[in-house]
């Protein structure tokens, strides 16, 4: 599982796609093979496992490696030499804060043997300690770290990074930063050594000392940077400082780097022990070019009784602000002994005028070594920076002007660097540290460039601004911007139209600012039926904009069209009546049933219509009433309205039977049986229907060819396939049809027809 802990930690996710890059080139040899020079870890299991197992090897992640919550933390064995590659990577011991079980097992490795942490991609994080130790334990052996960040991790009374027996620890990149402890927020060297040569120890937190705690061995500090560390100062002995010696046996030599920031938050005045450095046992070694910022609180502590040993050149730039717990009077002095030829073994800080000695308020000694510089520069005139020495908490006057202004300009007065407020010759300043005090000059005719002018984020107001060409003065004027909107329609686009008000500047004009708005586009309504489309007539509807009831937008409804074929059947109900019913035409608005009795010999009878059934939901309709063994006649029309007149669609084959389905010589048809209910045929072959009719009363013969054939055959669709009179069935065009086989009373059987 992988996880983040911090702004850094997303930053390695960015660095993966790299990694898997690297690690396709990458060889990884088995784990038993233990001389492998380089080896891949991807889980906190493996890592463990080849940390456990592995020598003279290059180890690097290709995963981030999440401890378990039963897992124990890394460890590098005694005799090991192992190069751990972060890769841009985490490594997450993954302890909560709060978790008090096992905290001697809750840091996050523990360096026996010899062990250089590097990151090739940068982003790589070691976190998620929580325990006696925050992120290490250097046991009698040796750490270099190189690149990569420890960060979010917590001590229970050790340190983020703890030396002991005689354990190494050197700090050559990366960064040690936003860890939480205890006891120290960076490094304690309890019996072992620390040798800084770049990097950064910053932004820890701790109750005791904030960055670095020396108790019994030597912290050397050559380059890189302690900064910005805090401490919680809980009681009056806590040592609060970003470096503290705090054992006779403790050593720090210090030839470089840089220190900065306050070493504790209190505002309780018995906390007197604050600093960048605090010596409060043990050996001071000063030499090189060291650079401190320690704000409001002294650069180094002097315990009682404490010196600093100089143990080679101090640099020229070299400013040291010193707090010495016993204020030195004469025969009282604070000294510092030093290897230097030239100077003697004892400098006396309380008459040595090189370095310079003063009191702030409350009495203590502050020291300058050398005194601090004021430098006067010129700006924009002309002359050398002009270089005075100082004491800090001295007050100082501003000199009369000691360089010539440009042409057109006379000199105003002087400012401190980063201070805006222009101070006048005569005017006192104490000097808290090094001063960068520049003249100013103002023009005396003012030479004003073509103005600027910045509107608002909102566009409520517009700044107008013109900078002058001989001193760079600037004038600035805002006002007021009022704003017209030409509202957009539904079809056509609008405008918006910011004008500035007035400006009192006559060089300052007005401005505009225009915005083109889009046309609203249409919010149309729901459609609404206005003419209703039927089977041969097409409809209409229509919707209405919403935002502008004059535009309507309509359309046309397809007719509903007409489909089937209609077919009908009579067969007997009672003695003297018929029954017709018929199959459905989709489309059709209703029927008209066409009835008369069948001709009689040379009497021609036609059909009238009897009946008409409205809807398409009825398909039957019985006449009673007839004579009985009588043949009558009947076919059936199906209609629509076409444009508003009524139209027929379909009509039926006429259809002829029997009242009590038999006279003195005939019989109406009982049924159709057919040889084949389907075919299939290719283009232009043919099919015989073979088929028989069954008669309701088998001795007498079927009703007379004078009212119709025998059987009749019908086609659904004669594009596909047509049939003859005498049933042969001939194939069109490919598809599937239906063609019927019927009698003379409609009874009928149908085959599908497939023309492939």
């Amino acid at each position: 599982m992988r996880q983040q802990s911090n702004g850094r930690m997303s930053k390695a996710a960015i660095g993966l796609m790299v990694v898997f890059f690297i690690g396709a080139l990458a060889f990884v040899m088995a784990p038993e093979e233990v001389c492998a020079e380089t080896a891949t870890a991807g889980s906190w299991q493996e890592l463990q496992n080849e940390l456990g197992t592995l020598d003279n090897t290059t180890i690097q992640l290709s995963e981030y490696c999440t401890a378990a919550e039963n897992d124990t933390c890394l460890i590098v064995p005694e005799g090991r030499n192992i190069t751990l590659d972060l890769n841009g990577r985490t490594i997450n011991r993954n302890r909560s804060n709060g978790d008090w079980s096992n905290l001697e097992n809750g840091v996050v490795m523990k360096v026996y043997g010899t062990l250089e942490i590097t990151d090739s991609v940068g982003w790589g994080v070691i976190t998620g300690g929580y325990g006696q130790s925050g992120a290490c334990v250097v046991s009698g052996g040796s750490l270099t770290v190189k690149g990569g960040t420890i960060t979010g991790n917590f001590a229970y009374g050790g340190a983020t990074v703890n030396v002991v027996n005689n354990g190494t620890f050197i700090l050559d990149g990366g960064s040690i930063s936003q860890n939480r402890s205890d006891g120290c927020g960076g490094v304690s060297i309890n019996n072992g050594s620390f040798e800084m040569l770049s990097g950064e120890i910053k932004n820890n937190e701790s109750y005791y000392v904030s960055a670095v705690n020396i108790e019994k061995g030597t912290f050397v500090m050559q380059g890189g940077k302690i900064s910005n560390n805090t401490g919680e100062a809980y009681w009056p002995r806590s040592i609060n400082a970003q470096v503290a010696l705090d054992n006779e046996n403790a050593v720090f030599e210090l030839n470089g780097g840089t220190i900065e920031g306050a070493g504790v938050h209190t505002e309780d005045p018995s906390y007197d022990n604050s600093a960048g450095v605090m010596l409060g046992s043990g050996t001071l070694k000063l030499s090189g070019e060291p650079v401190f910022h320690c704000k409001d609180y002294a650069d180094l502590y002097l315990a009682e009784g404490k010196t600093i040993d100089v143990t080679g050149e101090l640099g020229d730039e070299l400013s040291l602000n010193v707090l010495t717990e016993e204020t030195p009077e004469e025969g009282n002095p604070v000294t510092i002994t030093s290897g230097l030829e030239s100077n003697g073994d004892i400098f006396n800080f309380s008459s040595y005028e090189e370095y310079g000695v003063g009191e702030n308020d409350d009495g203590e000694a502050v020291f300058g070594i050398p005194a601090e510089k004021i430098i006067y520069k010129a700006g924009i005139g002309t002359g050398n920076d002009v270089v005075r020495r100082g004491i800090k908490d001295w007050s100082y006057s501003l000199p009369d002007y000691l360089f010539t202004p440009p042409d057109g300009m006379e000199f105003t007065g002087w400012k401190f660097w980063l201070q805006p407020a222009v101070h006048e010759p005569g005017e006192t300043f104490d000097l808290t540290r090094e001063e960068r005090i520049t003249a100013q000059y103002e023009c005396m005719e003012h030479e004003w460039m073509e103005p600027e002018y910045e509107w608002s984020n909102d566009n409520s107001t517009v700044t107008a601004k013109h900078t002058c060409s001989v001193d760079y003065k600037t004038e600035t004027e805002t006002v007021p911007v009022t704003l017209e909107v030409d509202e957009p329609t539904c079809e056509e686009g609008g405008l918006k139209t910011w004008t500035t008000e007035e400006f009192e500047n006559e060089d300052f004009e007005e401005q505009t600012k225009t915005e083109d708005l889009d046309a609203l586009g249409h919010k149309w309504g729901a459609w609404k039926v206005t003419k209703k489309a039927n089977a041969l007539t097409k409809g209409l509807k229509q919707r209405v904009c919403s935002r502008d009831t004059s535009h309507v937008q309509k359309q046309t409804i397809p007719a509903t069209g007409v489909s089937g074929t209609l077919m009908a059947k009579m067969t007997t109900k009672g003695s003297k009546g018929l029954k017709v019913s018929w199959t459905k035409v989709k489309g059709a608005e209703g029927y008209d049933i066409f009835f008369a009795p069948c001709n009689v010999g040379s009497k021609q009878t036609p059909c009238k219509k009897v009946k008409t059934i409205k809807g398409n939901k009825t398909f039957a309709w019985s006449k009673t009433g007839l004579k009985k063994q009588t043949a009558y006649k009947v076919y059936v029309k199906a209609f629509a309205a076409k444009n508003g007149k009524k139209t027929y669609i379909r009509t039926s084959p006429a259809m002829h039977a029997f009242t009590s389905g038999y006279d003195k010589h005939y019989t109406n048809a009982k049924a159709v049986t057919l040889k084949k209910t389907a075919v299939a045929l290719k283009k232009g072959k043919t099919y015989t229907i073979k088929a028989n009719v069954t008669k309701l009363k088998p001795k007498k013969k079927l009703m007379a060819k004078g009212h119709a054939a025998k059987l009749r055959y019908l086609s659904s669709n004669k594009k596909i396939a047509v049939v003859s009179k005498f049933g042969k069935i001939t194939a069109k065009s490919k598809g599937t049809c239906t063609i019927y086989v019927y009698a003379h009373n409609g009874l009928r059987k149908n085959i599908k027809v497939t023309v492939k």
